[in-house]
Formats: C-alpha cells, sequence, structure tokens
C-alpha cells in the first residue's frame, strides 16, 4: 500500500503602471473625465503609440492551493487506485485599461476634418475612434474538486 499527498501554492501577481510624467487626457485640454493619474492612451497609425491597454495602472493577483491524495494498493496480481483532488483558485483583477479613454487616429476619421493621414488627424483633433469605460474590477473565486478510481486490467506474462 503507498499513499501519497501532495500540497501546492502558487501565487502570481503583476503590477503594471505607466511611466512616471505621463499627463491625462485633462491635462492636455481634453474635456474627459481622467480618474486615472498619469494615463494616456494614443495610438496614432503607422507612427507612434503612447502607452496601450498592457501599460496602463493595474494589478492582477492569481493564487491557487491545489491538495490531492493518491492511495495505490497492490495484492498478488490485483490492483486499485484512486484519488481525489481539490484546487481553490483565486483572481483578483483591477484593470484602468479605458479609464481615461482610448483614442485612435487612422486617417481614416468619421469626423468632419480626416486628412487621410493618421499624423495630421492627430494635429486637427480627429480621432477614428474614442472608447472610454469604467475601471474593470474583478474578483474570482473557484472550487475545483476530482475524484478517480481504477483497476488495471493485469496480465500473466506468457512463456516461449
Amino acid at each position: 500500500m503507498v499513499n501519497s499527498v501532495h500540497l501546492t501554492v502558487n501565487r502570481m501577481a503583476i503590477f503594471r503602471g505607466p511611466g512616471a510624467g505621463i499627463p491625462t487626457p485633462a491635462a492636455l485640454g481634453v474635456n474627459v473625465p481622467s480618474p486615472v493619474p498619469t494615463n494616456l492612451v494614443v495610438s496614432v497609425s503607422n507612427y507612434f503609440n503612447v502607452e496601450s491597454g498592457t501599460a496602463t495602472p493595474g494589478h492582477f493577483n492569481n493564487n491557487s492551493l491545489q491538495l490531492s491524495d493518491d492511495f495505490d494498493w497492490t495484492h498478488g496480481k490485483h490492483q486499485i487506485a484512486f484519488g481525489i483532488n481539490f484546487l481553490r483558485s483565486q483572481l483578483n483583477e483591477l484593470s484602468t485599461f479605458q479609464s481615461n479613454g482610448q483614442f485612435a487616429f487612422s486617417g481614416a476619421s468619421s469626423g468632419l476634418f480626416s486628412s487621410g493621414d493618421s499624423l495630421a488627424d492627430l494635429m486637427l483633433g480627429a480621432p477614428s475612434s474614442f472608447t472610454q469605460g469604467n475601471n474593470e474590477q474583478e474578483n474570482w473565486r473557484q472550487n475545483y474538486w476530482g475524484l478517480y478510481a481504477r483497476t488495471p486490467i493485469v496480465s500473466s506474462p506468457t512463456l516461449l
């Protein structure tokens, strides 16, 4: 008889944010709410990007705890195995990727001032798209259970 117990703990913590001194849209005179300091997301096609959705302030903490127990019993030609597995998963997330708005300039603005060039549209203040939303905050909890049992077929060896 063999009993095997495993305990595993994992933690992944990601903290992200922009560089210091990045202005907000409001600081540049754009009349939109800018609740997140030092956060500006601008995409100018074929020229440059200022930050991106993955550079905005936020944190992603993923924790998991796993406990498993495996029991194997061999008696003569017979064998039986069974076990249980439990996993507790936790995700705490805060993402601000759309809080101050995301400005995209592609040269194909739907506004009156589109020039056909994305950099010129930036200078004219004619974005091809603007998206703004609330912070995304999620706190997920999940339990996973697993059970198994098996009895392998044992055949006797053939002698030649």
